[in-house]
């Protein structure tokens, strides 16, 4: 018996859910009736998310691993990785909104077929929503970090989803600035 049909009815769940399994569907109309297959999900989540951690570990590697010692460059502050998250991320999720808002309401502003090179303009849709929902989550793991002073592994979450949302904000930036070069060469 498939779960996601029950998940989608659980509504933040829904909301989370489907952005999500958009981007890994990679636009595709799958995504609102099953999630995605798990070479997609590699595909899609593996490097970032890997970079991401590496990452992470090396500042915050004790706080996961505290046997181990395991800290490269530790952070004097641990509260450093939330604190970040909560001055950077609300800006840029307000103008990511903004941005998002602008290509889907205004017609004509941007060919999205020649952005996405597939012709479906519900990938740019899930590349965009996708880390804009990273943000959001990272937002409120963050808060919820500076509510309980760091503790329970929420100083090195917040850190990981900092760098990750930054990661996916990078492909994003490549995805529109390639799909413009094109749209401009044409």
């Amino acid at each position: 018996m498939d779960i996601f049909p029950r998940l989608i009815k659980i509504p933040v769940i829904k909301d989370i859910l489907l952005v999500f399994n958009a981007y890994l569907w990679r636009g595709d109309t799958m995504f609102v009736s099953r999630f995605a297959p798990l070479l997609s999900w590699i595909s899609r989540l593996w490097a970032r998310l890997g970079l991401a951690l590496c990452i992470t570990f090396i500042f915050y590697g004790n706080d996961f691993i505290s046997c181990l010692n395991f800290d490269l460059l530790p952070i004097s502050k641990p509260e450093t990785g939330y604190d970040l998250v909560l001055s950077i991320f609300p800006n840029l999720l307000g103008f990511g909104l903004g941005v998002y808002a602008l290509i889907f309401s205004l017609p004509g502003l941007v060919d999205r077929k020649d952005i996405t090179n597939t012709g479906s303009s519900n990938l740019l849709n899930a590349d965009m929503g996708y880390p804009l929902l990273i943000m959001v989550i990272a937002i409120l793991v963050s808060l919820i970090a500076k509510a309980c002073d760091g503790k329970f592994f929420l100083a090195g979450a917040s850190f990981f989803l900092l760098i990750y949302g930054m990661l996916l904000l990078l492909e994003l930036i490549s995805l529109i600035f390639m799909g413009a070069a094109k749209a401009i060469n044409k």
